[in-house]
């Protein structure tokens, strides 16, 4: 399910723990299911990438027919082949953000999945800068995606599939996968998903485990494309390196890098402006302003840095 210039296909791969290739021969895929697009060749609609696991043939060269067993479902913007509708996109059906890579268990048995923002970084005024278009739900505000507690996308998302699916079931909590302690928000928490182990990432491509200390990953997010510092929008792209060995915010779509005043974004009246304050990444409570949000109206900060990071100015 990928169209021309589109990041969906296949986007991370896992053995299962104990695979042997003999009595164990299950491996989990992230990837795009065949999905209806909008109606006609212009348009939107909110689709979904999906983890399943697979059982292979003894021989390993092909899958168990039937063995399929959908783990969990990630919303994704699906966009036309003739774009949105959006005045001014010049890239209508560029791809936002969907990760890569970021599919890995830890020695406890729990599954990470990284999942990219799925926003456009070139609509109308981003000029490579955050996106916080604050006219549009899906696509070009990363306030409802990655600043969203609601919301699955850009985010590490930590879960455990269960060893006994029953076939056809539709995925969810205690249907096809459990949720760990200690993931940022408890189970019951309103307005907030209990799979979340970090959010505030853009397109974390890549994420690994520490097999000696469970609950304990690294993640690789591709920064923004605004290639030097603007006094009123913000900072140059950064591109970060972090070791999660805790739940919490990292900082995008309001700060990146270090996450210093002088890393930090201006909030922006989409498509001209004006610009008005630098958001507070310090704060213990990060305000998500987006009309749209569907999650806390506060994030729970302050927003953790990057462990290494570069910035496009050097």
């Amino acid at each position: 399910d990928h169209g021309t210039v589109s990041e969906d296909g296949v986007l991370g791969m896992s053995l299962e723990p104990g695979f042997d290739g003999r009595r164990n021969r299950d491996m989990y895929i992230y990837y795009s299911p065949r999905q209806q697009g909008p109606t006609g060749e212009t348009g939107l609609v909110v689709g979904y990438n999906r983890v399943s696991r697979f059982t292979l043939r003894a021989s390993g060269r092909a899958f168990v027919t039937g063995s399929e067993r959908p783990i969990i479902d990630v919303p994704k913007a699906k966009v036309g082949a003739n774009g949105d509708g959006v005045p001014g996109q010049a890239r209508p059906n560029h791809p936002g953000h969907v990760g890569g890579g970021g599919l890995a268990f830890d020695s406890a048995g729990s599954m990470y999945l990284g999942v990219g923002d799925d926003v456009n970084p070139f609509g109308e005024g981003q000029s490579g800068y955050a996106p916080l278009d604050q006219r549009y739900p899906e696509r070009y505000d990363a306030r409802n995606t990655s600043a969203n507690t609601n919301d699955l996308r850009g985010k590490v998302l930590r879960i455990t599939p269960r060893a006994l699916i029953t076939p056809g079931v539709q995925p969810g909590i205690g249907r096809t996968y459990d949720v760990p302690v200690g993931n940022m928000f408890a189970p019951g928490t309103p307005n907030a998903r209990p799979e979340i182990f970090a959010m505030g990432f853009r397109n974390p491509f890549t994420v690994r485990t520490d097999p000696a200390k469970p609950g304990t990953a690294v993640v690789a997010d591709y920064g923004p494309d605004a290639g030097s510092n603007n006094a009123t929008r913000g900072p140059a792209g950064i591109i970060e390196w972090n070791h999660v060995d805790q739940p919490g915010f990292y900082g995008w779509p309001f700060c990146t890098g270090d996450n210093s005043a002088a890393n930090t974004y201006f909030r922006f009246t989409f498509p001209s402006g004006p610009s008005g304050a630098q958001f507070d990444c310090g704060a213990t409570a990060i305000p998500n302003e987006s009309p749209h949000n569907s999650g806390l109206v506060s994030i729970p900060g302050p927003a953790i840095g990057a462990d290494i990071w570069h910035k496009r100015t050097g």
